[in-house]
């Protein structure tokens, strides 16, 4: 739960339900995959991670929290992810989830090794059309920026981690 000013909404409440081994089905409201940064450890986070720190600063409804369901995976060498998610929650003055349709997310990463592996990601989202408003901390708007409708989004990644050496791309 977070609980601000006069306001509580929840954050995260999931069940994971093994049905294989290494395999899951996990329901609720939950972090998606699209980004490597979202499966990180807030105890992993590097210095210069971007995303993470942007989506706490400015109060941004992004692809990181999403109410649904979502298989997930691994084998030696790959992982895989694939979500049907009902959209994003409300965050700030921003519009909640507002239609029928579905979002849908995939991901799978490669595992060259243990120092390196690269990944992929595809969403897929259709929504009403909206005026997408940043805000800080204080609720102060500082930026807006028009969201129409289908949206697809696409991202490739890799990470090389040979401690202390750690190079990561997206």
């Amino acid at each position: 739960m977070d609980a601000r000013g006069n306001r509580t909404e929840m954050v995260l409440a999931q069940f994971d339900i093994r049905y294989f081994n290494n395999h899951k089905l996990q329901v609720g409201k939950f972090i998606t995959p699209f980004s490597p940064e979202n499966t990180r450890s807030s105890r992993s986070l590097s210095s210069v991670e971007r995303y993470s720190g942007l989506n706490s600063i400015f109060l941004l409804p992004g692809l990181d929290t999403q109410y649904g369901m979502m298989f997930y995976g691994q084998f030696p060498r790959f992982e895989y992810y694939a979500s049907i998610t009902n959209g994003n929650g409300k965050a700030s003055a921003n519009i909640r989830e507002n239609n029928d349709a579905k979002d849908f997310q995939g991901r799978l990463v490669y595992k060259v090794n243990d120092q390196l592996r690269f990944g992929g990601s595809l969403n897929y989202t259709d929504e009403a059309s909206q005026t997408l408003k940043l805000v800080d901390h204080t609720f102060n708007s500082f930026n807006e920026a028009k969201i129409y409708g289908e949206r697809v989004g696409y991202l490739l990644d890799f990470q090389y981690n040979r401690n202390p050496f750690l190079l990561r791309a997206e």
